[in-house]
């Protein structure tokens, strides 16, 4: 399977180059991309090439217990644009609407993170400053170390109202690589 994956490879840069032919396309050639590969998605589903798919994964995602290109695709919804795309993978706040807040400041989706398809919660203990609601204090409880950075940087942008700021908060984040 290695093997395969390698020549993959080999002949995608002597025929494109070393460019990553998916990757920053114009929105009007992504989407026949997508399109295009829209047909596939029955087979997919179907299971035929699930056992490839074990193995293409195994030892690298240990949590994926059994996977399927039926999972994968479970939230599939057809093809949209990169823009959207793009809007997509913001890490969103769990529970969002628990909070209040006088500035909020999204979490950015880690370049390097997204490249490895890496995804998951991370989950943050916050030290709030009561008089002025701003976050003095972030540290990460669980989750992938790519993706806590970014969720640590974020909250201590964040300012709650002084009225009702709590002097610890854990909360968590979402950083999901689904497209709906």
């Amino acid at each position: 399977m290695a093997h395969l994956w390698e020549l993959t490879g080999e002949v995608t840069t002597r025929l494109f180059g070393k460019k990553d032919i998916f990757q920053d396309l114009p929105d009007q050639e992504d989407l026949e991309l997508q399109r295009s590969a829209e047909a596939l998605v029955p087979e997919l589903i179907s299971g035929a090439y699930d056992s490839g798919l074990r193995l293409a994964v195994s030892g690298i995602d240990v949590s994926w217990r059994s996977p399927t290109f039926r999972s994968l695709l479970a939230n599939y919804r057809g093809p949209i644009s990169a823009t959207e795309a793009k809007a997509a993978l913001v890490p969103r706040l769990i529970n969002a609407e628990m909070y209040r807040f006088d500035r909020f400041v999204p979490a950015l989706y880690p370049p390097l993170a997204l490249q490895a398809r890496i995804q998951g919660r991370v989950a943050l203990r916050l030290s709030i400053d009561s008089t002025t609601g701003q976050v003095i204090g972030a540290a990460s409880i669980s989750g992938n170390p790519l993706l806590t950075a970014s969720a640590i940087d974020a909250a201590k942008q964040w300012r709650f109202p002084t009225n009702s700021a709590p002097a610890k908060l854990d909360i968590e984040i979402d950083y999901s690589l689904d497209c709906h």
